[in-house]
């Protein structure tokens, strides 16, 4: 509900932050990763997506959640995590650099 109030369809590359009253925690980020996602690198990206948000929102704590994982095997599961990973390693070192 509140995703379609901030037009939020889950395209990819698409974002938005919410604020939700009683859920504890500031802010909740949104970042589409399209309908149906498969190919490794959309999930890289979104793990440098993750690192972009957080470093402009000053956030100090982060969590991932995947809307669905349904479908996917217990290797698909692992792979994605490990291209998350990937994406937020490649930029938390890259921000180290600037």
């Amino acid at each position: 509900e509140a995703s379609s109030e901030e037009d939020f369809s889950g395209k990819v590359g698409q974002s938005t932050v919410l604020r939700i009253k009683g859920l504890g925690s500031k802010r909740v980020g949104l970042i589409g990763l399209g309908q149906s996602p498969s190919n490794i690198a959309l999930f890289k990206g979104f793990g440098e997506a993750v690192v972009a948000a957080a470093k402009s929102a000053q956030a100090s704590n982060v969590a991932i959640v995947l809307a669905s994982s349904e479908g996917l095997s217990s290797e698909s599961k692992l792979s994605t995590a490990y291209a998350i990973a990937s994406g937020i390693d490649f930029m938390l070192y890259n921000c180290l650099m600037c």
